[in-house]
């Protein structure tokens, strides 16, 4: 749909590009003449996946992700995430595994290995880092989903680390399991439309939950699916879902990474 309907807001490289610094480099020089248009990187080097960038940098991108005018995108998002506090008229909706895009392909155990996926390595010095990821957790007490945009550090093909900053949603969530000694499963959701990945920006008390908000957005439901290990509801039209949990009382070094504060 941007490749038709914003030309001048799309780029397909088809040249083979690095995953560690070429990536983001394109990008930055992109960002320094003040250009943001979506990138798809068709041949990744070492990969045959795909990257994409700048899904929703732009409000006409955004525009276009919810169909109303660049100039309403904040009006609009604000009065749809109010009506799902208010009314919730599109909880999110669970269907069969079968349904589900994101169930095409399972690999569990050792067939699930992180370095078959392109993670972006951005500057000098730091880790491959999956950095447009949604964190997905149960939270208990108001018996909803929690998704947000956590950034996700590759250290070994099953072992990866997030960054937990206090005060906020996951961190009460994690410390509850963590004083009762369990675990908390966590999900990453990785390749949504951008309607729906917005919503995990929202900032709004539980239930309902940023998947609700997802649905008020498109005015639709948002299909989501039970994960395979654990017990923890995710977008269904995912590209790629990755599940884990993280272990009570456990904490690891994570960065170096530049994240949005620079």
């Amino acid at each position: 749909a941007c490749e038709k309907k914003l030309p001048s807001e799309f780029v397909r490289v088809t040249k083979e590009v690095d995953p560690k610094y070429e990536i983001s480099v394109i990008i930055k020089k992109l960002d320094l003449m003040a250009k943001h248009p979506l990138v798809i990187f068709e041949k990744v080097k070492g990969y045959d996946i795909p990257v994409v960038c700048n899904t929703d940098t732009t409000w006409s991108k955004f525009g276009l992700a919810l169909g109303v005018p660049p100039g309403k995108v904040e009006d609009y998002y604000a009065e749809r995430e109010e009506e799902c506090i208010r009314l919730n008229k599109y909880p999110i909706k669970e269907v069969r595994k079968e349904e589900a895009p994101c169930k095409e392909v399972i690999k569990i155990g050792k067939k699930a290995n992180m370095h078959e996926f392109p993670f972006i390595t951005h500057h000098e010095g730091e880790a491959p880092y999956l950095t447009r990821a949604i964190g997905v957790v149960h939270h208990r007490k108001a018996g909803c989903p929690h998704a947000a945009h956590y950034r996700f550090m590759i250290k070994r093909s099953d072992f990866g680390v997030t960054h937990v900053t206090p005060g906020r949603h996951i961190y009460n969530i994690w410390r509850d399991r963590s004083d009762q000694d369990q675990p908390l499963e966590i999900a990453f959701a990785v390749g949504l439309h951008p309607a729906r990945a917005v919503a995990a920006q929202s900032r709004i008390a539980h239930p309902p939950s940023e998947l609700d908000v997802a649905g008020s957005l498109m005015k639709e439901p948002l299909e989501v699916v039970r994960c395979e290990t654990i017990d923890v509801l995710v977008p269904a039209w995912a590209e790629i879902i990755i599940e884990g949990e993280i272990p009570p009382k456990t904490f690891e070094e994570e960065g170096p990474w530049g994240d949005f504060t620079r």
